[in-house]
């Protein structure tokens, strides 16, 4: 649904002729310039308010893209890609709590098993060709393509 409803905000920032990747309702520009990365949120508010929507606040981000940023829960650096902080910690509480699920139980622990080997799963799927190749291009163009000074905007909108 977010990616026929955002249509007009992905025809906005290919306008703009800015790095920019969207996945359903998350999505990252990368700009040159402070300057450009401020008109670039000025249009993407714009698109927003014209579409009933606003950016959500505790999942925006605007800084400078060579200090890293987390992106559909990996962690994002000019040296290379992990999983994000806050997935890694939501992976421990999860897993912590599967374990204390009476771990004497046989389907408590095989729960617990299958849990993690789902998590570590996905973390590497994740790390393989496809997405690596594709967070390679981001961050070689965030660190080299605008000489070390590009900026960032991270950012989902709220539902």
């Amino acid at each position: 649904m977010a990616a026929l409803f955002l249509k007009p905000l992905d025809d906005a920032m290919t306008k703009k002729g800015l790095f920019y990747i969207r996945f359903m309702d998350d999505w990252v520009v990368i700009a040159s310039s402070r300057w450009k990365l401020r008109r670039t949120v000025a249009t993407v508010n714009r698109v927003l308010t014209d579409l009933l929507l606003e950016k959500h606040p505790d999942k925006s981000f605007i800084g400078k893209a060579e200090r890293g940023f987390d992106f559909l829960r990996y962690r994002i650096t000019p040296s290379g890609l992990t999983a994000a902080m806050k997935t890694v910690e939501r992976f421990v509480e999860r897993a912590a709590r599967l374990y204390e699920q009476d771990p004497r139980e046989l389907c408590g622990f095989s729960r617990f098993r299958d849990y993690v080997q789902r998590w570590f799963r996905w973390v590497n799927s994740g790390l393989r060709f496809n997405f690596r190749v594709l967070i390679k291009g981001l961050t070689h163009f965030a660190s080299y393509a605008t000489g070390n000074t590009c900026y960032c905007l991270l950012t989902q909108f709220n539902r």
